[in-house]
């Protein structure tokens, strides 16, 4: 490594381009990742489950959870478990638009 260059922590190829070309954090991925599981399951999903499907700590997928919930794109149930929200429908609506 060249003097007074740091290590590039760079996203690795596998990483989706997001806008203006940048490399998407691998929280927005897990994020989706997290939107597209619950979406997928009628019944909804447990915090426990989408940690294990993710392959992250409960505690990170409730924050992602939480989040998600936040922007009204997962409702959380009496039981504990998360579903698709409201914001999911309006957000289908909006991506089935083209220019």
């Amino acid at each position: 490594m060249s003097r007074g260059r740091r290590a590039s922590r760079g996203a690795p190829d596998s990483w989706g381009r997001g806008w203006y070309g940048r490399a998407a954090p691998p929280q927005a991925g897990r994020g989706l990742l997290a939107l597209e599981l619950v979406a997928g399951q009628p019944q909804g999903l447990a915090v426990q489950d989408v940690a294990q499907r993710l392959g992250v700590h409960r505690t990170i997928a409730y924050r992602i959870l939480v989040t998600l919930a936040e922007f009204h794109l997962l409702v959380r149930t009496p039981d504990g478990r998360y579903r698709a929200g409201s914001g999911t429908v309006a957000g289908s609506r909006v991506r089935g638009r083209r220019p």
